[in-house]
C-alpha cells in the first residue's frame, strides 16, 4: 500500500523520471518481474507495474535498510502518530537532519 501511494504522489507532483528504493529485496523482485508471479503480493506490484507505466522513466532498486533512514523515519512517524504527513518546502529539523546526515555518507 505504501508504494502504490509513492507512485500516487509522484504522479500528482507531475515527475516524469523516478527511482523507487526499498530495503525489501523481495518487493523488488516483485515489481522488477512486472506481474509474471501469481501471488497476492505480485498481483498488487502488477498493478503497480501499471501505473508505473505513466512515469518516463523508472527505476526500482533494493537498498540497504542503513541507507533509507528517511524513509524509515517517515514511516515510523506517521505509523506512531496515526496521522497521514503532506510534504511541502518547510519540513521538520528531522528530516532536515536525515537528509544532510545521508548526503554526507554518500560521498
Amino acid at each position: 500500500m505504501a508504494t502504490e501511494e509513492w507512485v500516487i504522489m509522484a504522479k500528482s507532483l507531475n515527475l516524469k523520471k523516478v527511482n523507487f528504493e526499498f530495503d525489501n529485496a523481495s518487493i523488488v523482485n516483485k515489481l522488477n518481474s512486472n506481474g509474471r508471479d501469481l501471488t497476492f503480493m505480485a498481483q498488487c506490484a502488477k498493478e503497480i507495474c501499471t501505473k508505473l507505466k505513466s512515469f518516463e522513466a523508472t527505476v526500482i532498486t533494493w537498498a540497504p535498510k542503513s541507507h533509507n533512514r528517511l524513509a524509515d523515519f517517515i514511516c515510523n512517524f506517521v505509523l506512531n502518530k496515526n496521522c497521514i504527513w503532506n510534504f511541502d518546502v518547510n519540513n521538520p529539523r528531522e528530516i532536515q537532519e536525515i537528509v544532510i546526515q545521508e548526503a554526507i555518507n554518500e560521498f
